[in-house]
């Protein structure tokens, strides 16, 4: 086996460990995590600071589906990923 066959070898090793050890990683919540609980907390104060294109992002971003009528909204079904921090009924 030449040397460049023996360090493609080793490189192929490397990155499938790398692959492996990456698909295994579980996410943590971290600093940023924090961050975004303080902006929730205040949240009125967050809300009004928001462009109208940015209110309608972030809505789109936390829920699914919002169903309104005359007297206003009547249902919201939230992402799966906001189910815990918003509720779920």
């Amino acid at each position: 086996m030449t040397p460049e066959n023996v360090r493609t070898r080793k490189f192929e090793q490397v990155c499938a460990e790398c692959r492996s050890q990456l698909a295994a990683l579980v996410p943590e919540a971290g600093p940023l995590g924090h961050e975004a609980a303080a902006w929730l907390d205040n949240w009125p104060v967050l809300w009004a600071s928001l462009t109208a294109d940015e209110m309608k992002t972030l809505l789109a971003h936390i829920f699914t589906a919002i169903y309104v009528n005359d007297a206003g909204i009547t249902e919201v079904e939230l992402r799966t990923s906001f189910i815990g921090l918003i509720g779920d009924d």
